[in-house]
């Protein structure tokens, strides 16, 4: 039951976003530098409204119908290109090698596949997302490739990537440059990183804040859920660092002490039932006094009357 909720190895270490101002791309040389970190990968992200009901939403409200996606701009070949792709994910439709050059040239974009469930859509067909600054003008997308990706929820929730709304519809891949240029994006507020197996989390994390704290400025949108601390490391108001084996860990903590709270409930049950139970026992016992004095009196021994009644309690409790 958990496993759809659970981030796998699609995503990369952990993702720092810099919540107050933004680190300009030359800092990015300084990022992957620091010592523990392997490769990085910069992102742009917007959380569009979508421009027509494509998710159902005016049917009813629904945790799987909501009326915006996030667009997450990344450079194709670097999430998705070579032999170790920033982004492992597995390829539900089309191919990877179509889906970067889509992504380059055709205004492409990956989508997971619970998306195209929810909307009716398909491979090849495009949908329109609206500038947040300008709803009346809208941006159009095609899906190029459709692509698993479980836990996504978690990933996006309490990392502050859902910067405009608490919910979302879906996670979307598309060019850097496109995503920069049609929401109007300067400078890197989100960067993915793979760390390496000796890497000091503490060392890495008090480098980008170092970083973060020489680019302060205006705070970034992020709804209220950006705040909180679940799954999440938080530096300050700058800087907020995810990590995707603490939501692992996070999540299978909260589902041990569901499942233990669930599993005393049948014991609370019957320690609550256990004084009715008695009740009942003690209430046939005393309506039938008679009946037990009438067989006494011809014979019947008393263990076979106490073996009467243990049975009869015996039942009523099973």
């Amino acid at each position: 039951m958990l496993e759809p909720f659970k981030p796998t190895s699609w995503a990369p270490d952990l993702l720092a976003a810099f919540q107050l101002g933004h680190v300009p791309e030359n800092e990015l040389a300084t990022i992957g530098s620091i010592p523990g970190v392997s490769r990085l990968l910069p992102a742009a992200v917007e959380q569009p409204k979508l421009a027509e009901d494509i998710t159902g939403v005016s049917q009813g409200t629904s945790v799987i119908r909501q009326d915006n996606v996030i667009i997450m701009g990344v450079n194709p070949d670097g999430a998705f290109g070579g032999k170790n792709p920033m982004f492992n994910v597995d390829f539900i439709e089309g191919s990877r090698e179509t889906a970067i050059q889509q992504l380059k040239s055709n205004r492409g974009c990956i989508v997971p596949d619970h998306f195209l469930k929810a909307t009716g859509l398909k491979l090849g067909d495009t949908f329109f997302v609206c500038l947040p600054d300008d709803p009346q003008k809208t941006v159009e997308y095609k899906i190029a490739g459709v692509v698993s990706l479980p836990g996504w929820h978690w990933m996006t929730k309490f990392s502050g990537l859902r910067r405009r709304f608490g919910r979302t519809a879906a996670l979307i891949f598309a060019d850097e440059n496109n995503v920069r240029k049609d929401f109007k994006l300067a400078g890197v507020n989100f960067v993915w990183i793979d760390l390496a197996d000796d890497a000091n989390l503490d060392l890495v994390c008090g480098k980008l804040q170092e970083v973060a704290d020489r680019y302060l400025g205006p705070a970034q949108p992020v709804n209220f859920q950006g705040t909180w601390s679940f799954g999440a490391r938080m530096f300050g108001r700058s800087l907020r660092v995810t990590l995707r084996d603490d939501i692992r860990q996070q999540i299978k903590r909260r589902a041990d002490t569901m499942i233990w709270g669930m599993a005393q409930l049948p014991f609370v049950t019957l320690l609550i039932t256990l004084p009715g139970l008695m009740s009942v026992v003690n209430a046939s016992v005393r309506t039938r006094q008679w009946e037990f004095g009438i067989m006494r009196a011809i014979g019947f021994p008393s263990t076979l009357i106490a073996r009467q009644v243990f049975l009869e309690g015996f039942l009523i409790a099973a």
